[in-house]
């Protein structure tokens, strides 16, 4: 997909791994749509996360809500549970 967004498009873009991600640029705003529940070491993720934002900068996260109706009632036919790529559940309460 990145070389394809490279190839394409011209997009300036890098693989990596965000528990283990070193670049010395910061960012206004880091987002992290549905990610967060693949992290292998979630602390480390959010330690790097916090490097990389700049001050008064902004993190934006979704994930899905283990504790939803829609999930409980699925239970492990949810559309969401998919181990072993999934390793991090977050509910309300998380």
């Amino acid at each position: 997909m990145v070389e394809y967004g490279i190839q394409k498009f011209g997009f300036k873009m890098e693989v990596g791994n965000l528990e283990t991600y070193n670049i010395d640029k910061k960012f206004d705003l880091i987002t992290m749509i549905q990610v967060t529940d693949h992290f292998h070491d979630i602390d480390k993720a959010m330690r790097s996360t916090h490097h990389l934002l700049k001050p008064g900068g902004f993190v934006v996260v979704e994930s899905w809500n283990r504790g939803s109706l829609h999930a409980i009632l699925h239970g492990k036919h949810w559309q969401e549970y998919s181990p072993p790529s999934v390793i991090n559940w977050f509910s309300a309460n998380s």
